[in-house]
C-alpha cells in the first residue's frame, strides 16, 4: 500500500515541475530584461528622463498647486 502511495505521488509531483519549453522561456526571459522599460518597451539612453535640461525643473523640486473647493 505505501508503495503505491509512494508512487501515485511521484506521478502527482511531476506535473508540479517547471515546464523546460524553450518558447515559454523566451517569452518569460523579455519580461524580465533589464534593458526594456515596463518590459516590453526599448528607450533610448537619454529618453530614461523625463525633463532633459535643469532648467525645465521647478524650482526646489516644489510644484505649486491650489486643492479647488469645487471638487
Amino acid at each position: 500500500m505505501f508503495v503505491e502511495i509512494s508512487l501515485l505521488a511521484l506521478i502527482c509531483s511531476i506535473n508540479c515541475l517547471p515546464s523546460a519549453n524553450p518558447i515559454e522561456r523566451k517569452y518569460r526571459l523579455a519580461l524580465e530584461n533589464p534593458k526594456l522599460f515596463e518590459g516590453d518597451i526599448i528607450l533610448k539612453n537619454n529618453d530614461r528622463f523625463a525633463v532633459p535640461n535643469n532648467f525645465q525643473l521647478w524650482p526646489s523640486g516644489v510644484v505649486p498647486y491650489v486643492i479647488s473647493i469645487e471638487l
